[in-house]
């Protein structure tokens, strides 16, 4: 049966639907991750999430999320069929020491003005990004292009 992660997350710094924090490992198989306030999977803090199977992870159309964040030394793996769709932000932002794999050509796509399918920014005082993203690349998309800013080896 399909498990279903929806209707999660509030005002506040641990908003969204699953959170992987401080070290933390989360390994999410055949879900259905839709709905929350916030991006629907954040890894912070050396967390560690694993999005694997038939997953889709969306997030609402309405206000502008992204369906993941991956932040502080923290690591995204996209497996099988699993596909995460933001229709309002970037599929995926990255930072700061962090990585994002996506192993099997699996969708990731960003959506609205200026969206990546995977974003990856960098904090002061840094002048660069220092993300990381390897994989089969081939269905990251978005708006305004695949990827932007990050260490990217497909």
């Amino acid at each position: 049966s399909i498990n279903t992660i929806s209707g999660n997350g509030g005002t506040g710094p641990t908003t969204g639907g699953i959170f992987a924090f401080e070290g933390g490992s989360i390994f999410v198989a055949d879900a259905t991750i839709s709905n929350n306030v916030g991006p629907a999977v954040q890894a912070f803090e050396v967390g560690v999430l694993e999005v694997r199977g038939s997953t889709a992870v969306t997030v609402p159309a309405a206000g502008t999320t992204v369906g993941a964040l991956v932040q502080f030394g923290s690591t995204l793996r996209v497996r099988d069929t699993a596909s995460i769709v933001s229709a309002t932000s970037h599929g995926i932002q990255a930072s700061n020491n962090s990585s994002v794999n996506i192993r099997d050509g699996n969708t990731v796509q960003g959506n609205g003005a200026g969206a990546f399918g995977v974003q990856c920014f960098n904090s002061s005082p840094m002048t660069a990004s220092a993300a990381t993203l390897t994989g089969n690349l081939v269905a990251v998309t978005g708006a305004a292009g695949a990827s932007s800013g990050c260490n990217a080896f497909p």
